[in-house]
C-alpha cells in the first residue's frame, strides 16, 4: 500500500520552519516510487503546526519515477534527484550494465513555498561518464553550502550534492564498484560539475557531505554506506569536496548486512572559552549490527579521528532505517538543537516518517551515558 520513504530534511532559519520531503511510493519496493512530497513543519524548539503534505507533481519526468531527494539552500532551494523509467530496478539495471538513471533538480524562489518546472541537466553535467557507469544516484538526504572564505577561489561559495555511482569494473560482464563522490557547483547553480570518486577497494555507496574545520583549513568528510562490509565507510576531502582522499572503515560506525543510508552533519558547539571553535559531527543511523533497529545518534568531537565516535544515544526502539539530520538553530537561552527525519516503525522501519527534535545538552549527556530520552515528541510526516 501507500508508502512515505527516504526522508530529507531542510531547516529554513527565516522561516523558523523545516522542509520534510519523501518518496510516495504505492509500496517500499524502490521500483514503485511515484514522486517526492514536502512537508512544512513549523518550528519554535517544537512542533507547532505540520501543514499538509504537498504533491510535488513537477519534479518528474513523463515515464520515470522520482528518487533520492536532495535539497540544499543559497538564496534560492535546489531540490535535487534522480529519475528512474517507471518499474525498472536498480538490480536490473546492475545486471544489464545499462545505466537508465537521468540527473533533475527543481527550484523554489520563495522558500518552498512553490516550485519551478524540473530540469535535467544529465548530459550537461554528466556526459559521456554516465556510459560508465551501470547506474547511479544522490545522496539521499540533504546537500552542503560551504561559505566562500578568505583564501577562497569561489566568490559565492560552493554547493555539494553527494552522490554514487556503479563504476563498471568489465563491459562485458556484471561487475561493477560502486563509489560516493560529489557533484558541485562555485557559481551558486548555474554549472555543476562532477567531482572525484572516493579512492580504494571499498564499495562506497549512499552517502552525506559535512563540514570540518582543522589547522589547516575546511576539511570536507563524507560518511558513506558500504556494500559487503559490517562497518561505515569514511574518506576525508583537502579541496572542498572536489576529490576524497582512500576510503577507510569506522568500526565504531556499524552497518546491517546490506547496509543503510545514515546522517552526518557538522556544527560548531561554542564551547565557554574556546578561542579557536572546531566542528563536531553527529550521526544518525540504526544501531544494531544485524537489522535496521533502534535509531541511535552518534557524536564526535574530533571529526578527523573516527576512532573517536561516542556510543549511539537511541532515540527510537525499534524498527528504524533511513534518516536524516538538520541543525535548527539555538533557543533564547542558548543551547543548539537538532533535527531527525527518520523512517520507523511498530513492524517495519517503512511503517512511517517521524521527526524528532533534541538539544546538544542531551546529545552529549545521553552519548557519555546511553538510554533512550522519553521527552521526545515526533511528527509523522503522514498526514492524519
Amino acid at each position: 500500500g501507500l508508502t512515505y520513504r527516504i526522508p530529507a530534511l531542510l531547516y529554513l532559519p527565516q522561516d523558523r520552519a523545516a522542509l520534510a520531503f519523501a518518496e510516495r511510493r504505492s509500496s517500499p519496493l524502490d521500483e514503485h516510487a511515484e514522486h517526492l512530497v514536502v512537508r512544512r513543519v513549523i518550528l519554535m524548539m517544537q512542533i507547532e503546526n505540520a501543514g499538509k503534505i504537498q504533491e510535488l507533481t513537477l519534479a518528474t519526468m513523463p515515464g520515470h519515477r522520482t528518487m533520492n531527494p536532495c535539497p540544499r539552500a543559497r538564496g534560492g532551494l535546489f531540490l535535487f534527484f534522480i529519475t528512474v523509467p517507471t518499474g525498472l530496478s536498480e538490480g536490473e539495471q546492475l545486471t544489464s550494465g545499462e545505466n537508465a538513471a537521468r540527473l533533475a533538480y527543481v527550484c523554489s524562489t520563495d522558500r518552498g513555498v512553490t516550485w519551478g518546472a524540473a530540469v535535467d541537466p544529465t548530459d550537461a553535467v554528466l556526459g559521456p561518464r554516465v556510459g560508465r557507469w551501470a547506474t547511479f544516484a544522490l545522496g539521499p538526504g540533504h546537500g552542503l553550502h560551504l561559505p566562500a572564505s578568505s583564501g577562497s577561489r569561489t566568490k559565492l561559495g560552493r554547493i555539494l550534492i553527494p552522490a554514487y555511482a556503479y563504476f563498471k569494473r568489465d563491459v562485458h560482464k556484471n561487475d561493477s564498484q560502486s563509489r560516493s563522490f560529489s557533484i558541485y557547483s562555485d557559481d551558486a547553480g548555474v554549472t555543476w560539475k562532477v567531482g572525484d570518486a572516493v579512492g580504494g577497494a571499498l564499495h562506497t555507496c549512499e552517502c552525506q557531505v559535512a563540514k570540518v574545520s582543522d589547522e589547516a583549513g575546511q576539511p570536507v568528510v563524507i560518511c558513506s554506506r558500504t556494500l559487503g562490509h559490517e562497518f561505515r565507510a569514511q574518506a576525508v576531502s583537502d579541496d572542498l569536496g572536489r576529490s576524497f582522499r582512500e576510503g577507510t572503515v569506522v568500526p565504531r560506525l556499524v552497518e546491517d548486512c546490506n547496509g543503510c543510508h545514515g546522517s552526518i552533519i557538522g556544527f560548531l558547539p561554542e564551547l565557554q572559552g574556546d578561542t579557536t571553535p572546531k566542528h563536531w559531527l553527529l550521526y544518525s543511523h540504526p544501531s544494531k549490527p544485524k537489522k535496521r533497529l533502534d535509531l541511535g545518534v552518534y557524536l564526535n568531537r574530533s571529526p578527523l579521528s573516527p576512532e573517536n565516535w561516542s556510543d549511539p544515544w537511541v532515540i527510537f526502539r525499534g524498527p528504524s532505517g533511513y534518516s536524516d539530520l538538520a541543525v535548527l538553530g539555538k533557543t533564547e537561552g542558548g543551547g543548539l538543537w537538532f533535527g531527525c527525519l527518520y523512517e520507523c516503525g511498530e513492524k517495519y522501519s517503512w511503517d512511517k516518517i517521524n521527526l524528532a527534535m533534541f538539544p546538544l545538552s542531551h546529545v552529549e549527556r545521553h552519548t557519555s551515558h546511553p538510554c533512550e530520552l522519553a521527552t521526545l515528541r515526533p511528527c509523522s510526516i503522514r498526514d492524519s
